[in-house]
């Protein structure tokens, strides 16, 4: 049941997210080192370097982007938090219950405008803070013809779930889907930024 309920959480979040037409632009929630700290939640991460980079919301996430559908331009950056399952107890267990989850996370339309072909192209485990993580590649080859509104293109989606102490971190990247197909040199250097914002995800320690 606590699994089920977390998916529809994940889902509720995505509708939220992609349901506001612009995103405001301030500054305002970023401390001087340009870290969002999460009001109910003991979590803060590092704003990316966006040109006019607007943020986006709510009790369990965060949105960087220069606008609604600007993600094509610049990339989208996205952070949700969730309480850990009572299912999930320690590593091995986190891991059964993230493949699936965060699999139909990832081919769920990233921006609720059109993109109904999500396909999951990579997965692989990984250690963020020498904490558990898995992380999902997905892509959309067909994308949205011009016309529509709004007129969206092929594109990709990096998704990283990590396992701290007291919460599961989501992290997210929206691009174009030529991500995929780059060469290695060109991959890394355009998904350099989405390294270091999911490197500066925090969990805060309390006495």
């Amino acid at each position: 049941m606590r699994k089920k309920n977390l998916l529809i959480l994940l889902i509720v979040t995505l509708l939220a997210q992609t349901t506001v037409g612009c995103y405001p632009f301030t500054q305002l929630k970023l401390d001087r080192d340009h870290y969002y700290t999460f009001k109910h939640h003991p979590i803060k991460v590092k704003a990316p370097d966006t040109p006019e980079m607007g943020i986006l919301d709510g009790d369990n996430y965060v949105d960087f982007a220069m606008g609604a559908g600007a993600w094509m331009m610049s990339g989208r950056h996205s952070i949700q938090v969730y309480p850990i399952p009572e299912s999930v107890t320690d590593e091995q267990s986190f891991y059964a219950y993230i493949k699936p989850t965060l699999t139909a996370h990832a081919v769920k339309d990233p921006v609720g405008a059109g993109l109904k072909n999500m396909e999951v192209k990579r997965n692989e485990l990984l250690r963020v803070h020498d904490r558990p993580a898995y992380e999902v590649w997905a892509v959309d080859e067909k994308g949205v013809k011009p016309g529509k509104s709004p007129p969206l293109f092929p594109a990709a989606t990096i998704v990283t779930a990590i396992y701290f102490e007291s919460r599961i971190v989501i992290a997210s990247y929206l691009t174009s889907s030529d991500l995929l197909v780059a060469e290695a040199a060109e991959r890394q250097f355009r998904t350099k930024k989405y390294r270091a914002f999911v490197e500066s995800i925090e969990e805060i320690k309390t006495r």
